[in-house]
């Protein structure tokens, strides 16, 4: 199957009182993840990705919320032990949470085009990739584009941001823009 792909604008923050209720259903190390977040819309987001990756795992594969017992791989993937054929991958960017569902790896990523920064694209991305932005009249989604595709890809090898990104070039299987968001899922087939 591709992908199903949840999205939710957190435009307000949370009430207190519909934070900490939402917060009940997070299980301990997330919920300890959350609380530890200095930044209150980074706290939001958070949370209702948590939320919203049980709502997607709910509806795509009927699993109940109270059934769904995520672990963490190696590298901080989250992941559901009791259901090794159900994929989830969770972004946020500033007000923008994002799920992808799969029944194989996957990742997804979202990114808000900002100001470009070339000190960073020269750090990360190849020459070709470098190329691509330099000859771009939009520098600063181009580089968003191409910093989720990577951030996508390695999520879904589960492998971390550590590795050398200038040598990942992945092409998304699935690329949106919306507003001022770049979004980008990769996922294995089947």
């Amino acid at each position: 199957m591709k992908p199903e792909i949840f999205c939710l604008i957190n435009d307000f923050p949370l009430e207190d009182g519909i934070f900490r209720y939402m917060l009940s259903f997070a299980e301990p190390e997330k919920r300890e993840r959350i609380l530890r977040q200095r930044i209150k819309l980074n706290a939001d987001s958070m949370l209702l990705g948590d939320m919203l990756a049980k709502f997607a795992v709910k509806k795509v594969f009927s699993v109940p919320v109270c059934r769904q017992k995520t672990t963490l791989g190696k590298y901080g993937k989250p992941y559901l032990a009791a259901y090794p054929d159900i994929h989830f991958s969770i972004s946020h960017s500033d007000s923008l949470v994002i799920c992808a569902v799969c029944d194989t790896p996957v990742g997804a990523d979202v990114q808000k085009v900002c100001e470009y920064k070339p000190a960073l694209a020269e750090h990360v991305c190849s020459g070709s990739e470098l190329c691509e932005i330099s000859g771009s009249v939009d520098k600063a989604d181009t580089f968003c584009r191409l910093w989720a595709a990577k951030e996508a890809f390695v999520k879904m090898k589960g492998v971390g941001i550590g590795c050398d990104l200038k040598k990942i070039n992945p092409k998304p299987d699935i690329s949106l823009c919306i507003e001022n968001y770049r979004i980008c899922v990769c996922y294995e087939k089947g």
